[in-house]
């Protein structure tokens, strides 16, 4: 802004870089033909990869995982007390107290045998149901459970300011923004907090890495920072909001009437013919990845390995310490009882 009035008032005879074609600066000064026409946007941090034990938990709804114990547990008393009744008559004695009845049902649950075979008709019939209901649950489970521990899934995007109110960011700016955002009458960050940074580039990488702030940039500056950064899948670190907050061209703007419009719109047409922006964007891109030395290499395809078990191996070591302590607790009950 201070370019523009050393402009207006003949100081400097041409300004060049990111400028707004808005009503207020096109009725002043001449544009050239753009060089690139770009657009700012809201940036914003990416959604992160769900962490997989959470999602597992989430396989069902938690009214899902309710109705799942609740059937548990009634069917296990329901075993033992059909068991019960039958134990008089010598038909069914295997499941003579309520633990193995629950040690029954889960077992059918995890789909393994159990410790003996219903031999009343009444027994037979629950124990199909009960076992066709499992078959279901389990199958769905299982579909369900290998799909996310490979892929489990990412958060939800923000795509509106309420979300961004939701997550609790802040917005990172710089001193030049609040100065071109009254002047492009943009008032929608006014009610976030606001984190002063020296750069735009600051800003940038303080949302790509922390991922606790939004800003505005265009929107080859992030995919260029990624870049630098060694990131291949720049989709992962950069993303924005859909709508733009307001169209930008890279050209120069001059003083109404200046003689060098010509000369300036001749040269940039020929420049973008000629393929310059094009050939400097990409030996810009080749002198960083020379730089940086080695790229982050991303596939849409995910190897099933030993690491993508590691919430089972845990759910298996959290049975056995379980286990553990409660036969330490019955070998303490039981040496109580001796004395």
């Amino acid at each position: 802004m201070d370019r523009i009035g050393k402009l207006s008032s003949n100081e400097i005879d041409v300004i060049g870089g990111f400028l707004p074609r808005i009503d207020p600066l096109a009725s002043f000064f001449d544009f050239t033909f753009p060089f690139i026409l770009e657009t700012l946007r809201v940036f914003v941090p990416c959604p992160r990869a769900l962490a997989k034990v959470d999602r597992i938990t989430k396989l069902f709804t938690l009214s899902t995982w309710i109705v799942m114990t609740f059937v548990f547990i009634l069917v296990s008393i329901v075993i033992w007390a059909m068991a019960s009744i039958s134990l008089s008559n010598g038909v069914f004695n295997a499941l003579k107290n309520l633990s193995q009845s629950f040690i029954a049902a889960w077992a059918v649950l995890l789909g393994v045998s159990v410790p003996e075979m219903p031999v009343s008709s009444q027994m037979r019939i629950f124990f199909i149901i009960y076992i066709w209901y499992c078959f279901a649950i389990s199958t769905v489970f299982q579909a369900y459970f290998t799909t996310y521990l490979v892929e489990p899934g990412y958060e939800p995007s923000i795509k509106t300011y309420e979300d961004i109110k939701r997550a609790g960011l802040h917005f990172a700016s710089i001193d030049s923004f609040e100065t071109f955002f009254e002047y492009i009458r943009y008032h929608d960050v006014e009610t976030f907090h606001a984190v002063q940074f020296n750069l735009s580039s600051d800003c940038l990488k303080r949302t790509m890495l922390h991922r606790d702030t939004f800003t505005v940039s265009s929107t080859f500056f992030p995919s260029f920072l990624a870049h630098e950064a060694g990131i291949n899948d720049e989709s992962k670190v950069v993303c924005f909001f859909d709508e733009s907050v307001i169209l930008l061209q890279v050209g120069y703007i001059l003083a109404k009437g200046g003689p060098l419009l010509g000369i300036l719109n001749t040269h940039v047409v020929q420049s973008v013919e000629g393929g310059l922006l094009q050939s400097y964007w990409s030996r810009l891109k080749h002198n960083v990845s020379l730089r940086v030395g080695h790229v982050e290499e991303d596939s849409e395809y995910v190897v099933f390995n030993v690491s993508h078990l590691s919430p089972v191996f845990f759910l298996l070591l959290f049975g056995y310490v379980l286990s553990a302590v409660a036969f330490l607790i019955e070998k303490l009950f039981s040496s109580i009882n001796r004395m």
